[in-house]
């Protein structure tokens, strides 16, 4: 059962009834923040096929990475948006707050993930496929704070680079020395062989690093990449959300990395790094039968990649129960400056595509001072509504939700929806 909440700014908020409705119903923390776009509610870019990734700039200011239908340049164009921290577009930006490239072929450039120099330079990494599918190759590009591309990256602001036979860059960060780090995993010529996990790493010129692996490449681990971290001394910790390994500055598998690969229970997903070396993974389960789903298991694993005994690991199920139970996905996991995780999960409430968020504490536990219990269910009340993808917390602990509005024989775009912190 779910009870409806107020109509603001065209977002309807659900709260959950279930065993920790009640007292919990009324905290601000979680409620639509009305000063954000419309209402709390930004809308932008027709055409968005997905949410790659979104970030913060030091500014404050949201850059958001999606591919995007444009017949006219692409199939698939990589689109770069940057907003205002209260949500509108920052028309200073490319085309009013929109860059729409295809950096490598006129068919598919795919955005999976970005980020922000010091400098405010913006590193977008992504896949490409050719119309004839027969190259698949990864980018990476570079663009100037003003959404131009930045000439003195690659070849006019871009490096093509291909691993297997089709290459999915997943991520990238930044080093402090200015070199660039992307992460993903490739399918091999030969189907019948695992996915490799792919780790490369570039000079800050756009140049593949001959100090790092084979040529700049790291290659042949079984799996893909979805989390890089950094440590202080230059080592790298990659996980997938099964093993993690941890390579040397120059790309080496860390033989004194304990416990080496380790596999936990869940295997969908997604995670991230915790400054303190931790990791910390959100998943979907099994369902339990044709009666009972869970949509949400966080798990965190130490530095040594065992599971933390330390950590709740609650599990939380948004949707309906019955003979019609669904299990969702997790699409996104960010954690605040006080260290509070949250978890993005999209949902589908009565035919219709919803926001779903949880907040735990550090220890792992439901965060009762959240939503209803922990739990915040937005949902559009009109088109077929929409899939979140991912978070962002703004420095005043004020929470962005990022994913695409489905409305009715339209194309998609990007929502983005602003939830108070506390």
């Amino acid at each position: 059962m779910k009870r409806r909440g107020p109509l603001l700014g065209g977002v309807l908020v659900l709260a959950a009834l279930g065993p920790w409705a009640g007292a919990n119903a009324q905290n601000t923390a979680g409620r639509i923040d009305p000063s954000f776009g419309h209402l709390g509610m930004a809308t932008a870019v027709s055409g968005a096929n997905s949410v790659g990734a979104a970030r913060l700039q030091p500014d404050g200011k949201i850059v958001v990475v999606a591919p995007v239908s444009t017949p006219s340049l692409a199939t698939l164009a990589c689109g770069i948006v940057r907003f205002l921290p209260n949500g509108a577009l920052d028309r200073s930006f490319g085309n009013r707050g929109v860059v729409l490239t295809a950096p490598f072929s006129n068919f598919i450039n795919s955005p999976s993930d970005l980020a922000i120099q010091p400098d405010g330079k913006i590193v977008v990494v992504g896949g490409g496929q050719s119309a004839d599918g027969s190259v698949n190759p990864a980018f990476v590009l570079r663009l100037n704070p003003d959404g131009s591309l930045d000439n003195t990256f690659g070849n006019r602001g871009v490096t093509i680079t291909s691993f297997a036979k089709f290459d999915v860059p997943g991520v990238v960060l930044v080093q402090p020395d200015g070199k660039i780090v992307i992460g993903g995993y490739a399918l091999p010529a030969n189907d019948e062989q695992p996915t490799q996990t792919i780790l490369a790493r570039y000079t800050a010129a756009g140049v593949l690093d001959p100090a790092f692996g084979q040529g700049g490449k790291v290659q042949g681990l079984t799996g893909a990449i979805t989390a890089l971290a950094l440590q202080a001394d230059g080592r790298i910790l990659t996980n997938d959300g099964a093993p993690f390994v941890r390579v040397l500055a120059n790309g080496a598998v860390d033989a004194t990395n304990a416990g080496g690969i380790v596999t936990v229970s869940a295997h969908t997903g997604v995670g991230a790094f915790l400054p303190s070396g931790k990791f910390v993974l959100a998943a979907a389960t099994t369902e339990f039968g044709d009666r009972h789903d869970v949509d949400l298991l966080m798990t965190r694993l130490s530095q040594s990649g065992a599971n933390d005994p330390t950590f709740v690991s609650p599990e939380i199920d948004f949707g309906p129960e019955g003979p019609h139970a669904i299990s969702y996905t997790a699409a996104g996991v960010a954690v605040q400056s006080d260290g509070k995780l949250l978890a993005a999960v999209p949902v589908n409430v009565n035919q219709m595509e919803d926001f779903a968020i949880a907040r735990f504490n550090p220890d792992g536990a439901i965060d009762g001072t959240f939503g209803t219990a922990g739990q915040v269910l937005t949902s559009f009340p009109t088109g077929n509504g929409a899939l979140i993808y991912t978070l962002l917390v703004q420095p005043d602990q004020k929470i962005v939700a990022v994913g695409l509005a489905l409305p009715f024989m339209k194309p998609p775009q990007l929502e983005m929806v602003r939830y108070l912190g506390q």
